[in-house]
């Protein structure tokens, strides 16, 4: 079971690192910074690339994003974009 976390728990040193999935369950990006905290915080997440080389940044609003903390006690966040939207949004395709 996940529980959705609290906004007071949206921080940089909870965040970081962790997994960004799509609409499909298929992993699109990581979590690479936190900027604020909160609702209102900004999350950078990488995308593309490999081993985190030539990959982009993507910098979305905590409030558009599903942040959960698993059974296991690991974060995990959703969006509703796929990984093909997440690229066109950090200019990586046209």
């Amino acid at each position: 079971m996940t529980r959705r976390l609290h906004p007071a728990e949206i921080r940089r040193e909870l965040l970081n690192g962790a997994p960004v999935f799509g609409p499909a369950n298929e992993r699109v990006g990581t979590v690479r910074d936190v900027t604020g905290e909160g609702e209102e915080a900004m999350i950078a997440i990488g995308i593309g690339g490999i081993l985190g080389m030539d990959g982009k940044t993507l910098v979305l609003p905590a409030a558009t994003l599903r942040i959960e903390r698993e059974e296991n006690g690991s974060i995990t966040l959703e969006t509703g974009k796929s990984r093909h939207d997440l690229e066109l949004l950090a200019g990586m395709r046209r």
